[in-house]
């Protein structure tokens, strides 16, 4: 872990140690004197203190537990690798009674010992501290903040966003700081099968890192045109000290990254469980930021909000929100080098377009131009004549915000009848994580798909148990093609699932697919899009597939609406076309439930299988 500060504070320091000193020859007899002042009588009593905090949540989350299992078998945070609480306790009572360097290692630690054992914090420390005292220094807690950096619109593989601490306040040397805390892995090259084993089963090397703040945004708001939500935490003094320790702990030990088990949600909730147990939606299989966010907000431990947008999320936000010839109108005048003006006859729409316009000035200036004066001296003379604007606001909130968008888990159950083989079913769905187009994404800027180890299948009439599919990952982008951006659409998928051939007959096959596209989205409630996929099919021999893909949603109230076409050829390595129409209607009932109707049908050249089916979807 290192710690840097910003330059013009003239900090840059590594001041992590990754092992502990055992070489100290001399142990403070006052520290021996603290802890193994217990006479015989209170052994007992001792005893049952470090059992009574072995069991604590508080403990738990500082090692990193899970039902006493650790969440991360790749990691050297225990004490010679005894992942026991009590045991681990134990150890640490003993380290700190031969080492006096142990609470240098493990303050958090030792601030837990001290309250339970009702021993002064710092008597736990006889010898002098050098690293743990200077990341004190350099690290102030005046103030955390909980950050949510939203997902991408063009890349659905971020759309579980992504979750981080901030730190805020004067350090040592009267300098105004903040840094981001944060758990991530680097994903570099293009081996797919790699990079997914690396994340998914063997681990990908766990980067945990602090520094400036600054640079986090800039990354994330300039680079990737991601939304950062930053949410100030409320807490005690004692509690922002205990974090910071916690942070300090963390940080001296190496733990493999992987994307579903250990994330960046999963450090980030059990670092804020050392202090707040009641921060805990769940340490199952899979935990994501929003999880975090969520629970964080439940637990009613977020204050004041505040968003800091990408550019290109606030102007196609704001393009939907004014008239499409007067956003036309702004965007030339600006190109052209004229003043807009603000005329339309609505004061709320003219607040709209005065932010649409600054939004499309300051896109105008990122652009990599030799010549700006064209654009500078216009915005000059348009902030000037528009300064009755200039003091309003948006509240974005009520457009867009993380808090209310549905839980990344489902399960389904339904019903679904084949004419074909005049056959119904009850099928079973499930999957850890889920956003699709067949969810309420009014809360997203975009109709994204991310799924994650999505399993189904039914019961027939006759008993028979049968697989439906398994998708391992799927993701797809529904991302306007505006002349300014240029965004492509696009989709990608590894799966095993039944799928109709020919002759009507459902067979298992197992699909990488991938494709690129347009898209035309006219609101937050309806757009279009068409993909050219090209997949390759794996059932008695390799074979590839075309098959674009047409669709089109529009919502109605609390309905969804959601229509696509695919035209696949050799579906089943057979050279022949296949028509696949599907008809939905989603009904969001309340935020963790709804129910859906849906029709399937598949033509070929022999026949015309229709599916109907109905299922209930439950939030989880």
């Amino acid at each position: 872990m290192e710690i840097s500060g910003f330059s013009d504070n003239r900090l840059s320091v590594e001041v992590i140690s990754r092992s502990l000193s055992r070489g100290a020859l001399c142990v403070s007899l006052f520290i021996l004197i603290s802890l193994n002042g217990f006479a015989a009588s209170e052994e007992v009593e001792l005893d049952a203190r470090l059992n009574e905090l072995s069991k604590s949540a508080r403990w738990h989350s500082l090692l990193q537990l899970n039902a006493e299992k650790p969440l991360n078998t790749k990691t050297d945070l225990y004490i010679n690798n005894n992942t026991n609480p009590l045991e681990q306790l134990k150890l640490t009572y003993q380290l700190f009674t031969t080492n006096d360097q142990a609470a240098c290692r493990y303050p958090a630690r030792a601030r837990l010992l001290a309250e339970t054992l009702s021993l002064e914090f710092k008597n736990l420390f006889p010898s002098k501290c050098v690293a743990y005292e200077t990341y004190v220094n350099n690290f102030p807690v005046d103030n955390f903040h909980l950050i949510y950096t939203s997902e991408n619109v063009t890349q659905a593989s971020s759309m579980m966003g992504h979750i981080m601490l901030r730190a805020d306040g004067v350090n040592s040397d009267g300098h105004l700081v903040q840094h981001g805390v944060t758990f991530f892995t680097e994903l570099e090259g293009i081996n797919v099968p790699k990079i997914m084993w690396q994340s998914l089963v063997s681990g990908k090397e766990g980067i945990f890192q602090i520094a400036p703040y600054a640079p986090f945004v800039d990354h994330y708001v300039n680079n990737e045109q991601r939304n950062v939500y930053e949410y100030q935490l409320i807490l005690t003094d004692a509690d922002r000290i205990m974090l910071r320790d916690a942070i300090w702990e963390f940080g001296q030990s190496q733990s493999a990254y992987f994307f579903h088990t250990y994330n960046c949600a999963t450090v980030t909730q059990a670092l804020l469980g050392v202090i707040a147990p009641t921060i805990s939606p769940h340490k199952g299989q899979w935990l994501t930021p929003l999880d975090v966010l969520k629970a964080a907000d439940s637990a009613h431990f977020l204050a004041d909000a505040r968003l800091r947008s990408s550019i290109e999320w606030r102007l196609q936000l704001l393009n939907r929100l004014i008239d499409s010839d007067h956003a036309k109108r702004i965007k030339d005048d600006i190109v052209s080098g004229r003043v807009p003006q603000i005329n339309s006859t609505s004061q709320r729409k003219r607040v709209f377009e005065y932010h649409f316009a600054s939004a499309y000035y300051d896109y105008q200036l990122s652009l990599d131009s030799q010549d700006k004066t064209y654009i500078k001296v216009p915005r000059l003379e348009f902030d000037k004549e528009n300064q009755m604007y200039k003091e309003t606001s948006i509240d974005i909130g009520q457009f867009k915000n993380p808090l209310r968008t549905p839980k990344d888990g489902q399960i389904h159950i339904g019903l679904d009848y084949n004419d074909n083989i005049e056959k119904g079913a009850v099928f079973f769905r499930a999957f850890p994580v889920n956003n699709s187009l067949y969810d309420d994404n009014r809360e997203f800027y975009g109709e994204n798909t991310l799924i994650l180890s999505d399993l189904q299948f039914r019961l027939d009439q006759d008993g028979d148990v049968l697989f439906d599919h398994f998708k391992l990952y799927q993701m797809q982008t529904i991302s306007d093609f505006e002349a300014d951006f240029r965004r492509l659409s696009s989709s990608f998928s590894i799966s095993a699932e039944r799928r109709i051939n020919q002759n009507g007959i459902a067979k298992v096959t197992g699909i990488v697919s991938g494709g690129l596209g347009l898209s035309k989205v006219f609101s937050t409630k309806a757009g279009i899009y068409g993909l050219a996929k090209v997949s390759a099919g794996v059932r008695e021999g390799i074979y590839a597939i075309a098959e674009p893909e047409f669709g089109a949603y529009f919502y109605v109230g609390d309905t969804k609406f959601i229509g696509k076409t695919i035209l696949r050829y050799n579906g089943f390595n057979h050279r022949e076309w296949q028509f696949e129409t599907q008809l939905s209607a989603v009904h969001f009932v309340k935020d963790d439930f709804s129910i859906s109707l849906e029709l399937t049908q598949v033509t070929n050249v022999r026949n015309n299988p229709l599916q109907v089916g109905m299922r209930a979807i439950f939030a989880i």
